[in-house]
């Protein structure tokens, strides 16, 4: 329990995950009492590379009130429908991983399983055609979307189903956070700590490197992968999932953009993992994530520079990680948020996701009164049901393809899964449908679009109805791709008439 006489709280950590704690925590603090106080220093640099988000980054800016519009002014930031998988498959093959529904169901038939049973009659099965999203994304069409009247044949607007994120510059981002942090009335003090003391009850104190001694009642570790306080103080237990995600090794590095900036972010792999393009405003952000068992740094960094386009803006930056998570990021009276709590490849753009998540359920057991055993309990089960669901998400981009050329990817198709997502997989491929876990971010149409992409099938004959019946189906994908493609041609903005318009206005 929390000493009931103090009311402060110090989030440790001034890069992305302290100023959105410090942001969030913040909002209207005078309802639960607790001084905001954000510890950070200049000497330890940000990882400041995780510019990419799902849909979920609209919880965290319509929470603290900044629009998306703020983020293109101020964070070089651009929109994003989905990401584009090149090569995971096979090389020379591409998918696009697109945010919002697919398709659009016929009376009681699910779309994705007429899909599937007609999947035999088309030479090359493609789901693209029928996500509104990557529809728009390719034609470079930027819409908000809009709700179908009810009552209405959904066929009918198929830009419902359109979502959408973004890609922002990650320091101008936390620049952004923390002038709404400091609004709200956090306190900022730059200081480096040399010292954390504990006790019975978890955190004591923060040692400064001046002598200066700062305490709380309860302590937010958003240090970076160090993990000051959980990780390296309270010795909190790592769960390390190398064996399933064994990259280790990324290198980043910033190029010039002369070009309007694309609706998706790319992802390409290669012989030992996969590299990474995301276009903002004025720039590209590059990096190449690879398993040092299988690629020297040497070969990476040249395979990078090679791929990427512009001027380099940078130098490259070496990047060493151990994927896996704090198995109770609640300790005590130390809460890890961010790259102190684990570290999961950036494939799926989830950093910044369990950054807000985690931060928003904080602030509930703040507000709830449970800054006790009972909230802490509810935080690290959903932490760790999230986070496996993540995990499963990423591993099956590596387990399902179809590359035989490259060791690397032989030792993924044959790698040790979990049960989680072992029982999932036969769930597809015994019924041709999945049913991924309620505390998974991502949905049933995610899961099968990357698993479709990904040649999860390597024919569909098993699922397929008779050819006579075959048609009536056909005829009615058809329109769906038709009706998709129609509306998305309707849309007057391109990606770069829509940020100059929000760029323009006051």
């Amino acid at each position: 329990m929390l000493k009931s006489h103090s009311k402060k709280i110090i989030v440790l950590g001034g890069g992305t995950a302290g100023w959105v704690t410090g942001a969030i925590l913040s909002k209207k603090w005078e309802t639960h009492g607790y001084q905001i106080v954000v510890v950070d220093t200049a000497e330890i640099p940000t990882i400041g590379v995780g510019e990419a988000s799902i849909p979920t980054i609209y919880d965290l800016l319509n929470y603290i009130e900044i629009s998306d519009q703020d983020l293109v002014k101020h964070c070089q930031a651009t929109f994003k429908y989905g990401i584009q998988f090149e090569n995971w498959s096979r090389p020379g093959e591409r998918y696009m991983h697109g945010f919002g529904n697919m398709g659009h169901n016929l009376g009681q038939a699910e779309f994705f399983k007429i899909w599937l049973s007609t999947a035999r009659y088309f030479k090359n099965p493609d789901l693209t055609p029928f996500i509104p999203s990557a529809v728009a994304a390719y034609s470079d069409k930027f819409s908000r979307g809009s709700k179908a009247p009810e009552n209405t044949n959904g066929l009918l607007y198929p830009l419902s189903n359109l979502l959408y994120a973004l890609h922002f510059d990650a320091s101008l981002l936390a620049r952004l956070l923390r002038e709404k942090a400091l609004h709200n009335g956090a306190t900022h003090i730059s200081k480096h700590i040399v010292k954390v003391e504990t006790d019975e009850n978890g955190i004591s104190a923060l040692i400064a490197e001046d002598g200066e001694t700062l305490s709380a009642d309860l302590y937010v570790d958003c240090s970076g992968m160090h993990g000051a306080l959980n990780k390296q103080a309270l010795k909190a237990n790592f769960d390390n999932w190398q064996a399933y995600l064994p990259c280790d090794t990324a290198i980043a590095v910033q190029t010039t953009l002369d070009k309007t900036p694309r609706l998706y972010t790319r992802s390409i792999a290669h012989a030992a993992g996969w590299r990474w393009e995301i276009q903002l405003q004025n720039r590209t952000g590059n990096g190449i994530v690879y398993c040092s068992k299988h690629m020297d740094y040497d070969t990476a960094k040249q395979h990078l520079l090679e791929g990427v386009e512009g001027e380099l803006l940078t130098t490259p930056r070496k990047i060493e990680f151990t994927t896996g998570r704090l198995s109770s990021p609640w300790m005590l009276n130390s809460v890890a948020i961010g790259l102190s709590a684990g570290f999961l490849e950036p494939l799926e753009s989830t950093s910044i996701h369990l950054i807000c998540a985690y931060a928003r359920k904080l602030r509930d057991s703040i507000d709830n009164n449970e800054l006790n055993a009972v909230g802490r309990d509810k935080f690290n089960q959903s932490w760790r049901a999230e986070t496996e669901g993540v995990r499963d998400f990423l591993m099956v981009h590596y387990l399902c393809n179809q590359r035989d050329e490259d060791s690397f990817w032989q030792e993924r198709k044959s790698g040790p899964r979990p049960e989680s997502l072992a029982q999932l997989l036969d769930e597809l491929s015994k019924t041709g449908w999945i049913s991924p876990p309620e505390a998974s971010i991502f949905g049933t149409d995610s899961w099968l679009e990357v698993l479709i992409g990904q040649k999860f099938f390597l024919n569909y004959e098993k699922f397929s109805m008779p050819a006579d019946k075959a048609p009536h189906y056909i005829q009615f994908l058809q329109n769906v791709s038709y009706a998709i493609k129609n509306e998305v041609n309707k849309i007057p903005d391109s990606h770069q008439s829509i940020l100059g318009t929000l760029r323009a206005e006051i």
